[in-house]
């Protein structure tokens, strides 16, 4: 029961709150977190067959997404749909993991 309650909350945020560019990395983050195998530190071992299944469907959902920001594609309304867009945080990753001035040891 808690299970489907939480599978029901990252639909919900899913379908309502993707839209908003600020809660869009942390929706995808959620998904990734849940849907990762045990073995990896999530909990997708944990939901059943049906639940599992749905997990897997938020998690292409997700892929494509990236993917569509990746190519440039934009599927938001009103949106130009030229150009490389990414969010904020995929921003910084990028920026950071090429950084020459950040130091390894800390």
């Amino acid at each position: 029961m808690k299970k489907q309650a939480l599978l029901d909350c990252i639909i919900a945020a899913k379908n309502h709150q993707h839209k908003l560019a600020w809660a869009r990395t942390s929706i995808e983050m959620l998904i990734e977190e849940v849907a990762k195998p045990a073995v990896q530190g999530g909990f997708a071992d944990k939901f059943v067959g049906g639940q599992k299944q749905q997990l897997q469907d938020l998690l292409k959902f997700v892929h494509a997404e990236r993917a569509a920001r990746k190519s440039g594609v934009n599927r938001r309304p009103g949106g130009k749909g030229t150009g490389e867009y990414m969010t904020s945080f995929e921003r910084a990753r990028a920026e950071w993991g090429s950084a020459s001035w950040i130091s390894i040891r800390g």
